[in-house]
């Protein structure tokens, strides 16, 4: 294997810019000097800022939700069946219907499945002598 030639590092005699401390962070903004029932103070009246913004947050986001969705005129993939008439939707729901894909409460078939009798009785689907016997509680 070749062995990958490693860049040079251009020499720098400083050495880079300390990061502040805390102790000098709260010096700059005259927090250090601060009593703690202040310090205390200021911390509560941080954290109420915090709550209600987050509060404003939910809120915003709870009304989203009851923002009504865009108009069809927005989707570029609108379902064709929209423009369709009444009469055409009415013809192709016969039609499923007499071919027995779909069925309704109109008596059609239900599942493709139709039943010796046509009412549909309970009776027709039992095995012959298969009747159940009630148990009598005491």
């Amino acid at each position: 294997k070749k062995k990958k030639k490693k860049k040079k590092k251009e020499y720098t005699p400083f050495p880079p810019t300390q990061t502040p401390r805390k102790v000098d962070a709260q010096l700059e903004s005259g927090e250090y000097f601060l009593s703690n029932a202040e310090k205390a103070e200021r911390e509560r009246v941080r954290r109420s800022h915090k709550q209600a913004e987050a509060v404003k947050e939910r809120k915003r986001e709870r009304e989203e939700r009851f923002q009504p969705p865009q108009q069809a005129g927005d989707s570029a993939g609108a379902d064709s069946r929209r423009d369709e008439s009444l009469a055409e939707m009415g013809s192709r729901l016969k039609a499923k219907a007499k071919d027995g894909k779909k069925g309704g409460a109109d008596g059609s078939a239900v599942g493709g499945v139709v039943s010796p009798s046509g009412a549909g009785d309970v009776g027709d689907y039992l095995a012959p002598g298969a009747k159940k016997r009630l148990k009598v509680q005491r």
